[in-house]
């Protein structure tokens, strides 16, 4: 654990330890500092020592109990393994939960590849948590909130309208689904509580004990479960509405304000915005090498002035 902190330490990275007490599978909590700025954005971690370690084609292996893994899969943070040679000082990550045990297992074996070294060198630890963060950032569930309201609104378009013993179609149980974890969700985002508001499963042993059947949901069960998420849902909107009122207008949330403005008025907001991003070669350049990599690439970006009709 020492020789971990103090490679993060150096890049300003803030290590708790945790109590040696509550000890069971997480070694430390890490902040991660950028230019010496706390960004707020915290890892749990859980640290494996080896005396030598030896890799077999890029890489090498520890085993875990089954049990440490499903502790891993319920902390709210994303944990981070690391593995340490202590005669070289070498540090190998991987993520916890990119790994899954055989069914019935006991325990299974964390790979770790020799190239995730950030013994000299932080950039693809930071590079991979960036991208989680950004993937789990507050702004990716509101711009959400407009194409999932759509999705409200059809759902409720069925409710009470067909027999309540007639098994759910397929593509609207998965847009049920889709909604019911995004107003969770959302909910959770704003403060509010999911307390008391029963789970997907809980809804399909509720369909499966009155109609027997759990898989799809029954409309009578259903219908019960968007006559509850409803107005959950509608509470959480609140909260939004009056959390947009303290923003500014911009290219990144100016589809949430069209919602809210037709939400509060009844009106169709159009708000049509572009920035900079648009006629910058650096950007266009960035997203095209991304596109030449995976073979995407249809379009070059050219500056409107050299344009062809």
């Amino acid at each position: 654990m020492t020789i971990l902190q103090d490679r993060l330490e150096q890049e300003g990275w803030i290590v708790r330890r945790q109590d040696g007490d509550t000890d069971f599978g997480v070694d430390a909590e890490i902040e991660v500092v950028r230019s010496n700025s706390v960004t707020g954005r915290l890892i749990k971690c859980q640290v494996k020592t080896s005396r030598a370690i030896i890799f077999e084609d890029g890489e090498e292996s520890v085993s875990v109990s089954v049990a440490t893994l499903n502790l891993w899969r319920a902390t709210p943070l994303l944990t981070i393994l690391f593995h340490v040679d202590r005669a070289t000082r070498a540090i190998y990550w991987t993520p916890a939960l990119a790994h899954h045990p055989r069914n019935g297992a006991a325990s299974l074996s964390i790979k770790f590849e020799q190239a995730s070294d950030i013994s000299s060198d932080l950039s693809s630890l930071t590079a991979y948590l960036e991208s989680w963060f950004s993937a789990r950032s507050p702004e990716v569930i509101l711009t959400e909130i407009a194409p999932m309201n759509r999705i409200y609104t059809e759902l409720m378009s069925h409710v009470d309208h067909l027999d309540a013993w007639t098994e759910v179609w397929d593509e609207t149980e998965e847009k049920f689904l889709l909604f019911y974890g995004h107003a969770l969700r959302l909910r959770l985002e704003v403060g509010l509580s999911n307390e008391g508001i029963p789970t997907v499963a809980d809804w399909r042993m509720r369909s499966e004990g009155v109609w027997q059947g759990a898989y799809p949901l029954f409309f009578g069960t259903y219908d019960e479960a968007m006559h509850l998420i409803g107005p959950a849902y509608d509470e959480a909107l609140d909260r939004i509405i009056e959390r947009l009122r303290g923003l500014e207008l911009n290219v990144e949330n100016q589809e949430l304000w069209n919602f809210v403005e037709q939400r509060t008025t009844g009106q169709n907001g159009r708000h049509l915005m572009v920035d900079s991003r648009s006629a910058s070669p650096r950007f266009h350049r960035e997203i095209e090498a991304k596109l030449r990599a995976a073979g995407a690439l249809k379009y070059e970006w050219q500056p409107q002035n050299k344009r062809g009709p």
